[in-house]
């Protein structure tokens, strides 16, 4: 009796059992869980929101190449469709350069046609000004999201002579398009065309410049892409021999341009 006594006090002794309490991760928790969950479907949404935008954009902008194709043709029955297509693209996604580059080339495109008219009342004179005011604004905002491309450059010195406005704005986007693309063929022939007319008109910018014109005429003749707008502007202007003097270092594209006895 005596031993079972102590063998209850032992027992009462005895500590208690420790039981082990294991936290849970907070990625495991419930409400972690679902927020998880929401947020991997919100991204997806965005997505597949972005890229049906995405696709969208590229389908007006598409319409709208063809339509710079048409026109360029001097097809402008679908003039309206067109435009609004260009500018469907834009206002889909505004960070691309080349969606502003099209917009800016129909507008130029239907100030073109304008200005190949024999006969223009003032309505239609100012509707070209105004072309022309929306393509330079269209260039600008290109060449503001891809400012090293030269061609932009090109093109808004090439809205600034045809709004008959030479200043030092004109002779910046000259430069710009010079420095950025001095091989480049639509400079070639932007350059070439300003030249010769600067040239023509005694302006003093062509004489402060004649080197850089002259590397313009030289190589246009030479580049494949530009030497038949380049041989074309030439013989219209009637400046064969000046150009022949001002390439003379060039014997391959004297003799392109005929200058020699034996080219």
């Amino acid at each position: 009796m005596q031993v079972s006594h102590e063998r209850k006090r032992r027992r009462k002794h005895r500590a208690a059992p420790v039981t082990k309490t294991v936290s849970k991760s907070i990625f495991e928790t419930q409400y972690v869980k679902h927020g998880v969950w929401g947020l991997a479907l919100i991204l997806t949404l965005w997505t597949l929101f972005g890229s049906v935008q995405s696709s969208r954009a590229h389908y007006y902008f598409q319409k709208a190449k063809n339509g710079l194709a048409a026109f360029s043709a001097g097809d402008f029955l679908q003039q309206q469709a067109i435009i609004t297509a260009a500018k469907a693209a834009i206002e889909i996604d505004p960070a691309r350069a080349n969606y502003y580059e099209t917009l800016g080339s129909l507008y130029e495109y239907l100030a073109l046609n304008v200005i190949a008219e024999k006969h223009k009342d003032k309505d239609t004179i100012m509707v070209q000004r105004q072309w022309l005011d929306l393509a330079y604004s269209h260039y600008l905002s290109a060449v503001d999201l891809r400012p090293y491309w030269p061609v932009t450059h090109a093109n808004l010195g090439m809205i600034r002579w045809r709004q008959n406005t030479i200043d030092e704005q004109l002779f910046t986007h000259i430069t710009n398009a010079h420095r950025l693309g001095r091989m480049k063929a639509e400079v070639h022939e932007f350059i070439v065309q300003i030249g010769g007319a600067l040239y023509l008109s005694q302006h003093p910018y062509f004489m402060e410049q004649q080197a850089m014109f002259a590397h313009h005429f030289s190589n246009g003749i030479r580049n494949q892409q530009s030497r038949k707008v380049v041989l074309g502007y030439i013989a219209a202007m009637n400046i064969k021999s000046d150009v022949c003097g001002w390439i003379k270092q060039d014997e391959h594209s004297q003799k392109l341009l005929k200058c020699l006895k034996n080219g």
